[in-house]
């Protein structure tokens, strides 16, 4: 089921995947390892909202949380800075305290 919410880019998967990243090591263990580091950042990257981007950094900034959870998301936060690296105004946003223009982000995502 993510991934046809992938295929179509469908904005509201975004937040609930993130969701799924907050979960135990338990509750997520029954995936193999390399399934959150291989291909779950693929799925926030289809699925991006830049409106729901501080979820993602939640995740990324919370070391309570399991590992590989927040390896994939920070691995997709990193190709969503190249990805948009010729957005000067988005990249500044990344290392200021101001929020990122979410048309930059959605523009080049669609």
């Amino acid at each position: 089921m993510p991934d046809l919410l992938a295929e179509f880019k469908e904005k509201r998967a975004f937040p609930l995947l993130l969701d799924f990243l907050r979960l135990s090591e338990d509750e997520i263990g029954f995936l193999p390892d390399d399934s959150l580091t291989e291909a779950f950042y693929r799925l926030l990257l289809s699925t991006f909202d830049s409106e729901k981007i501080q979820i993602m950094f939640d995740v990324i900034k919370n070391t309570k949380l399991y590992l590989y959870a927040r390896v994939s998301a920070i691995m997709a936060y990193g190709l969503l800075i190249i990805m948009f690296a010729e957005y000067y105004d988005f990249i500044d946003c990344i290392f200021s305290k101001e929020k990122p223009e979410p048309s930059y982000i959605n523009d080049a995502v669609s």
